[in-house]
């Protein structure tokens, strides 16, 4: 019988052992597991931060550039109407403030130059 027994124990042995072994082999693989989407989600949400911060650059080179264009429109618009009422006060020496307002009026500078 105590060959059986100790044989018995053996087997019990090896069962335990396979059963801790493979509970290693688990955890060991969940932890992998978890790094590498632990790493794969850093790795994605830093692209996509830098996808969005790209974005957000050129919506703001694009809008700094289209205000610039709109800033320089308009102060060649006001340098026109400087440069009409140089010429008109050029041409006009001696020009009363009434036939200044009456140039204004014709040239309808007040509704072209808000």
């Amino acid at each position: 019988m105590t060959a059986i027994n100790s044989n018995s124990s053996e087997i019990g042995a090896e069962t335990k052992g396979g059963h801790l072994g493979r509970r290693y082999l688990s955890i060991v693989v969940t932890l992998l597991l978890a790094l590498v989407g632990t790493i794969g989600a850093t790795f994605g949400a830093n692209a996509v931060a830098h996808n969005s911060a790209e974005k957000a650059r050129q919506a703001f080179t694009t809008s700094s550039s289209q205000i610039a264009s709109t800033l320089q429109l308009a102060i060649q618009h006001e340098n026109d109407l400087v440069v009409s009422a140089g010429a008109f006060v050029t041409g006009n020496p001696s020009t009363s403030q009434a036939q200044f307002v009456q140039w204004v009026t014709s040239v309808q500078a007040l509704k072209r130059y808000p």
